[in-house]
């Protein structure tokens, strides 16, 4: 597998016509690479695989503000110069964008549509994550009946994440780790989703074959529910070795950490942004085995030591914290602790961001909501959701009417988001602290 790729900052007017590349390998692979090499290859652009994401970047830098101008832009690329000169698929892209929310279309007098990046645009853009993937994924959790518990909403979004992520449902294990897949599984969740291959019950492991995405899921659900698996980075956990956790579990926490930063804008379900948000931080830092509800302290540890020195301090933070015993970032004092990089203005500003102060009170019918002046309050009922921006005085908001045949109507809860943070009620109130 080659895992560097080839390239050239060329210098305008310099005249340079040719460069040197190398290509490391090991010494069995030698005489394959310089076989291809002396064979000759062509180089072709795969731009249109992802074109969606190209051209949502181009929006969100503000390169690309017009369909004319997205046309330019389309010119100017290495496919284009190969000779994929027709916009249809520029086009395909853009209504794919306008279709799923990510862009903004504006008509214009002259007729030269107006395209602008939306938030949630910006939110995908930034999470690099694939858009037609996020679209699909987001989708199928919408479509699921909202959970009575956190624990199958874990699961909800778990599996939904091992069977619509192409890196998670094709994630390879060996022979040797199914028996310890199986007992993953069987101990961790309801293994009555693979009765039809169980034939024999007191020889599960021998009949036993894992489907898609199975090696994804026990290792999501190894660190939602045996997180102190994975303190002190062992190499193998629960006969799993951890390398071959890590792509699924980086993969994984973006596409987590997108679903769950969409809270504050109300494009998914609250029970989706609440559950994803935590058990993205969860991921990230399962060095430190989280358990469930630590995302909100995670969160606010990541913040004060500022991404150039989180890999170091959040782990520092995260200890000096629990061994105060706090189980959230709802402290009461403004005085930053001594490892925090934010300068104060930055530090004053985080301690506004937090949910903290956050009430809600589930009655029959409504639920009455004190929070952040500017946040977003949200309440549901099964699968449908309204939200309301919260002004200076406590309000009482009513659940919605649910869909018509939702198996989850009256299920209700509430839960209020800033840009950063979250409280919610219910059993959501299981990811607001530390349990």
């Amino acid at each position: 597998m080659v895992q560097q790729m080839f390239g050239r900052a060329g210098r305008i007017g310099a005249g340079e016509r040719e460069g040197h590349a190398y290509l490391l390998t090991t010494p069995t692979e030698r005489h394959h690479w310089q076989a291809r090499l002396a064979a000759g290859y062509t180089v072709t652009s795969r731009i249109r695989d992802r074109l969606p994401d190209h051209l949502l970047a181009e929006a969100v830098q503000n390169r690309v503000h017009t369909l004319t101008g997205a046309e330019r832009w389309w010119e100017g690329t290495f496919a284009f110069h190969q000779g994929q000169h027709p916009f249809d698929p520029l086009h395909d892209a853009a209504e794919f964008l306008i279709d799923t929310a990510y862009l903004t279309r504006t008509p214009a007098p002259d007729g030269d549509d107006r395209l602008e990046a939306t938030e949630l645009g910006r939110l995908t853009s930034r999470f690099m994550v694939d858009a037609d993937l996020a679209s699909t994924l987001a989708d199928h959790l919408a479509r699921q009946p909202a959970p009575s518990g956190a624990d199958t909403a874990e699961d909800t979004l778990i599996t939904g994440l091992a069977t619509h992520l192409p890196t998670l449902e094709q994630a390879p294990f060996t022979d040797r780790a199914k028996a310890e897949l199986y007992n993953v599984l069987r101990t961790l969740t309801d293994i009555d989703d693979h009765s039809d291959a169980l034939d024999d019950e007191d020889e599960p492991e021998n009949t036993w074959q894992p489907v898609a995405g199975d090696l994804a899921r026990a290792v999501l659900l190894l660190v939602a529910r045996e997180p102190k698996a994975f303190r002190g980075r062992p190499s193998y956990i629960r006969g799993i070795p951890a390398a071959s956790m890590a792509p699924i579990l980086e993969d994984a926490q973006r596409y987590l950490a997108w679903l769950g930063a969409q809270g504050h804008l109300a494009t998914v379900h609250p029970w989706i942004a609440t559950v994803a948000a935590d058990l993205a931080q969860r991921v990230r830092w399962r060095a430190l085995g989280p358990t469930r509800g630590a995302g909100r302290l995670l969160w606010m540890c990541e913040q004060m030591a500022t991404p150039t020195h989180a890999h170091t301090l959040v782990p520092e933070m995260w200890r000096a914290a629990r061994a105060r015993h706090l189980d959230s970032p709802d402290w009461l004092g403004t005085t930053p602790p001594a490892t925090n990089r934010l300068a104060p203005p930055d530090y004053r500003n985080l301690l506004a961001t937090r949910t903290t102060g956050t009430t809600i009170t589930l009655h029959p019918g409504h639920a009455h909501i004190t929070g952040p002046r500017g946040a977003t309050a949200v309440t549901w009922n099964g699968t449908v959701y309204t939200h309301h921006i919260v002004g200076d005085a406590s309000v009482d908001l009513p659940y919605p009417n649910a869909a018509p045949g939702d198996s989850s109507a009256g299920r209700s809860g509430a839960a209020v988001f800033t840009r950063g943070d979250r409280t919610a009620a219910g059993w959501a109130a299981a990811c607001n602290a530390v349990c």
